[in-house]
Order: C-alpha cells, then sequence, then structure tokens
C-alpha cells in the first residue's frame, strides 16, 4: 500500500480520487460527518476484537490493564444488518455518538479518534485487550478488577494516551519507512 494507492472520498460518500468499496464509503463517511472526535474513522475485523464481538456477552471486560485503557470509552452496536450503506453508516453513527471505540455485533471494530496515532493505539492494545479476554474465558470465570483500582488506573492512562499513541505511531512510521521506504509515494 502506498499513499497514492488509498481512496480519497468526500464525506458525503461522493468518491473524489481513486476506488473505493461502497461498503467502507458507507461506514466512514457519515461517522466522519456526524462525529466530531472522528478525525480518524479505523475499522477492522482483526481475529481476536471480531470474535468478542461474536460472543453472547458482548462487552471488554475490566480483567486485564490492557482492558482498562477503555473503560468509559466503548459502546456496543448489537445490530448486524449486512453489509454498510450510507443510511446504516449514519445509524452506526447515532450508536457511536461521542465514543472513540464500537464493537460491531457479528462484524468487527471501530475506532474513531481526533489523532491517526491515538487511534492507531486504540486498534492495537484493544485487539490485545479482547485476546486476553477470550484467551482467559475457556478457563473458568473471569475475575474483575476492583473499582477503585479501575478508576485510579483509568486516571493514570487518561494522563498519557495521547502522547503514547503518537509515539507508538512515529515507531511504526520508521519500521514502514525501512521495510517499504516508497509507501509515501
Amino acid at each position: 500500500i502506498t499513499a497514492s494507492s488509498l481512496a480519497v472520498v468526500g464525506v458525503d460518500g461522493t468518491p473524489i480520487s481513486g476506488v473505493a468499496p461502497p461498503t467502507g464509503i458507507g461506514i466512514h463517511a457519515p461517522i466522519h460527518r456526524l462525529c466530531s472526535q472522528a478525525t480518524v474513522v479505523l475499522h477492522t475485523h482483526q481475529p481476536w476484537t471480531t470474535a468478542l464481538a461474536m460472543h453472547d456477552d458482548l462487552h471488554l471486560a475490566p480483567i486485564s490493564q490492557t482492558s482498562l485503557q477503555f473503560t468509559d470509552r466503548v459502546v456496543y452496536d448489537e445490530r448486524y444488518e449486512g453489509l454498510a450503506d450510507l443510511d446504516e453508516g449514519e445509524r452506526l453513527a447515532k450508536v457511536l455518538g461521542q465514543a472513540e471505540v464500537m464493537f460491531l455485533r457479528h462484524h468487527g471494530i471501530l475506532v474513531a479518534g481526533r489523532e491517526l496515532g491515538a487511534a492507531i493505539d486504540d486498534l492495537y492494545m484493544l485487539e490485545k485487550a479482547a485476546q486476553l479476554q477470550v484467551l482467559a474465558t475457556p478457563l473458568g470465570p473471569l475475575t474483575p478488577i476492583g473499582a477503585e483500582t479501575i478508576e485510579r488506573t483509568r486516571a493514570q492512562f487518561a494522563e498519557g494516551m495521547i502522547e503514547w499513541g503518537r509515539m507508538h505511531w512515529a515507531a511504526l512510521l520508521r519500521m514502514v519507512e525501512l521495510e517499504q521506504p516508497d509507501f509515501r509515494d
């Protein structure tokens, strides 16, 4: 993938350049238009978050330090209605509201953010949190972390998340520059 291979689409869903799948336009355009925090919208079907989205008890449990990064930041869309069009994207935007993370039942995950680095860091850490939960679930009842510890840890995460995301993104860019120096073309 290079910069020139990416599609550019208006927030109304009109293609500007390149080729984008209609379902991608259907999800991304309305969320960019209707959700003020959604400067960046990342939507994936990663295995661990998608596995969690297929589970009957669809929620990210406060059972690991990693999952605590998402305390009070996640919403859940319980309705899967097939491939997305602009109407479905508008419905998803309403479910997302001002949240930054949305699990989509039977579908995948969506992360919205004001900065690319923070959004990519959220996407990465969310996959890790889901992986831990999916791996721990068959072992028996999950042991939640206490409310006081959740609140303290959430405040600690809030202090550094944007900067951590920036550093993580900078490191990823350095790796790509070494492995694929023409990615900006």
